[in-house]
């Protein structure tokens, strides 16, 4: 189960990142150089920033949120779940 799930998001982050570099050469209307979570929903971003009251778990939501991009975001995402696969005995 983990690893298909890595699997997927691993080719999700690569799609986004595709996406990302033909934008950057082509100039049309959509723009996914700059995609990140904070552009796909800006207010569960500002509230699930804003629900808790540590600095510094805010900083580490507002840098996921906001800064990084959304392509290495699904990439790290799927690595975590394929060395989580690796360590995890599925039934």
């Amino acid at each position: 189960m983990f690893s298909k799930l890595g699997i997927f998001l691993l080719v999700s982050g690569f799609i986004a990142w595709l996406l990302g570099g033909i934008s950057g050469f082509v100039k049309g209307e959509l723009d996914f150089t700059d995609l990140t979570l904070s552009t796909l929903s800006e207010e569960i971003a500002a509230s699930a920033v804003d629900m808790f009251s540590s600095q510094t778990i805010q900083d580490l939501l507002y840098t996921i949120f906001y800064e990084i991009n959304l392509g290495a975001l699904l990439a790290g995402a799927g690595v975590f779940f394929l060395v989580i696969s690796m360590c995890v005995k599925e039934h």
